[in-house]
């Protein structure tokens, strides 16, 4: 590549980052470290939440460090000296500045529903009692303002945060470890049991609060990583939307942090039988018969232990492969056993399956039976047949001659 597009690349990403709204670290910021008792909701379903059922999606960590703020609190680190990272968050105001910020998520076969969705955002110079007052949210097929995208819920006027809490989280530099002006908020958001198919899509969002710093949203952020993902933000001064870039680096590549949460599934054991019957078998002979394992549930189901068997039964193939035997929902694999007695009598051995989605045996069984001797003729009857046939032979023959 040569220089002039490499400056015509750098210029560019100037310009992006210019026109975007965010909060950039300030070495001559004063370091402000009060000790707040730590707060043991996480901020993901803080009493007074609606049903939010389990987790369905996480887009990215913010956490970086455990325990090793101030008072015992977690932190979030701008990695400004390691990695010369700028941005400690992008503007997503509402009101008058009308940012907003937005990052993708993939809804599997199936589809999912949506209960609830749970982002995050601080005010500088906030205690660590929550300031922010409402979020409006919309959820896109396609990447917001791009032709062929629309929208398929939410609007921008309606406030659909149910709580808000500490997340026992502050937001520091590398240089500011101890700081304690950014306390990250979580936002409970009711998204009211909303059902999406399979597809790819973007949730944008803006935030309210009542300091007048912010809110912003903390990016994701991973230890020696500069590219996050693939977030985007609005701004009212330009009404348009861009990548969400690092104002040190100049990578257009942050992610957002948000959860989806929802009801989670239940995998559910199926099997095509409890007994398979392999009848007489003959000694020395083999029978073989396939028994097929389901997951009829609506998540992912995972069978830990399956007892072996024992002779005369024995596993001798399938598309299960060894435990953990992995299924995902509707799917299923089979396994084929052999029975071989090697005597007489009645065989029987039950399986036992051990899984997440509950557990269920099956038997096999068989009879082994002795094999029959060939039917030989005693001698004296051989020589009879063999005295009769002979005799029928001459008489022809002499018949024959006599004509």
């Amino acid at each position: 590549m040569n220089r002039i597009a490499l400056s015509s690349i750098a210029l560019l990403l100037a310009n992006v980052a210019s026109a975007q709204v965010a909060e950039v670290f300030n070495p001559s910021e004063p370091v402000v470290s009060v000790v707040a008792p730590l707060n043991p909701s996480s901020g993901v379903s803080p009493a007074g939440a609606p049903a939010c059922g389990g987790q369905l999606f996480n887009n990215g960590a913010f956490v970086t460090s455990t325990g090793n703020g101030a008072g015992g609190a977690n932190l979030s680190t701008l990695q400004t000296t390691s990695l010369g990272m700028g941005t400690l968050g992008f503007g997503h105001q509402a009101g008058t500045a009308n940012n907003r910020v937005t990052d993708d998520f993939v809804v599997p076969a199936g589809g999912w529903t949506l209960n609830c969705a749970v982002f995050y955002a601080y005010q500088t110079g906030s205690t660590t009692t929550s300031t922010i007052t409402a979020v409006n949210v919309r959820i896109w097929n396609g990447p917001p303002g791009a032709m062929g995208s629309s929208i398929v819920f939410g609007d921008t006027t309606t406030n659909r945060m149910s709580t808000t809490a500490w997340t026992n989280v502050y937001r520091v530099t590398e240089e500011t470890a101890t700081d304690t002006t950014r306390p990250i908020m979580a936002q409970t958001i009711n998204l009211g049991g909303l059902n999406l198919a399979a597809g790819t899509y973007w949730i944008d969002w803006q935030t309210t609060g009542s300091l007048a710093s912010g809110p912003w949203a903390p990016p994701i952020s991973i230890i020696g990583q500069a590219v996050t993902g693939n977030g985007q933000q609005f701004t009212g001064n330009t009404s348009a939307w861009a990548p969400a870039v690092d104002g040190g680096t100049g990578t257009p590549a942050q992610g957002l942090p948000f959860l989806l949460l929802g009801p989670v599934g239940t995998p559910t054991l199926s099997l095509s039988g409890t007994s398979v019957n392999f009848g007489n078998v003959v000694s020395g002979q083999t029978g073989t018969s396939t028994v097929t394992l389901s997951n009829t549930g609506t998540a992912s189901l995972s069978i830990t232990a399956l007892t072996a068997p024992t002779a005369p039964f024995a596993l001798t193939g399938g598309t299960c492969g060894a435990t953990p035997i992995t299924l995902a929902p509707a799917a299923s694999c089979t396994l084929i056993y052999r029975f071989a007695p090697s005597s007489a009598g009645n065989f029987s051995q039950t399986f036992a399956l051990t899984s997440n989605g509950g557990n269920a045996s099956f038997t096999l069984q068989g009879s082994g039976a002795v094999p029959q001797p060939a039917v030989v003729p005693a001698s004296g009857a051989i020589s009879q047949f063999l005295l009769a046939l002979l005799t029928l032979g001459i008489a022809g023959w002499a018949f024959s001659r006599r004509r």
